[in-house]
């Protein structure tokens, strides 16, 4: 360290300790020492096995891929693949081998069964409806629906309006 950093730094420290009194005497609190920053850990990047990314580009040609997850299902590796297509979101869940685990896609009110519909307006009848997925897993088809101002915040019922317990 040259004499003119060892000047500064000392200074530094004095005027440090000297506000310190200054604002004691005064009867104000000094404001509590900033915390050092830390580098933000970056996610790590998920590669697509080539049979995740074939299916899914086949299946959804015109659709951008915003995240992809590697996750356990049922003891299973699996990747979930977050995308947007002409606007709508989409989360699909493949097995390594390109298969769909997990179909996850929002829909329009138009796009549920009138037995959902009805079983919503009926179970939820204050309820505000803000969001309706339609979810496909093995093989089972029901419909994710997100309520405000209901008694819960979400509910899950079959194609035929039955509650999904």
């Amino acid at each position: 360290m040259t004499n003119f950093q060892r000047i500064v730094s000392t200074a530094t420290a004095i005027l440090a300790v000297s506000s310190t009194l200054v604002l004691a005497q005064a009867g104000v609190k000094p404001p509590a020492p900033k915390p050092a920053a830390t580098p933000a850990a970056k996610p790590s990047k998920v590669v697509l096995p080539a049979a995740v990314e074939a299916a899914f580009k086949k299946a959804y040609p015109n659709a951008t891929i915003k995240n992809v997850m590697k996750e356990k299902l049922k003891g299973k590796d699996v990747y979930e693949v977050e995308s947007i297509d002409s606007g709508k979101p989409r989360d699909i869940t493949y097995y390594p081998d390109g298969v769909i685990a997990v179909l996850e896609d929002t829909i329009t009110a138009a796009e549920v069964p009138a037995a959902v519909i009805a079983a919503i307006k009926k179970d939820h009848p204050k309820a505000t409806v803000t969001r309706y997925e339609k979810v496909i897993e093995d093989g089972v088809t029901k419909y994710e629906i997100s309520l405000k101002g209901g008694k819960t915040g979400s509910a899950e019922y079959l194609p035929d309006g039955k509650p999904v317990k």
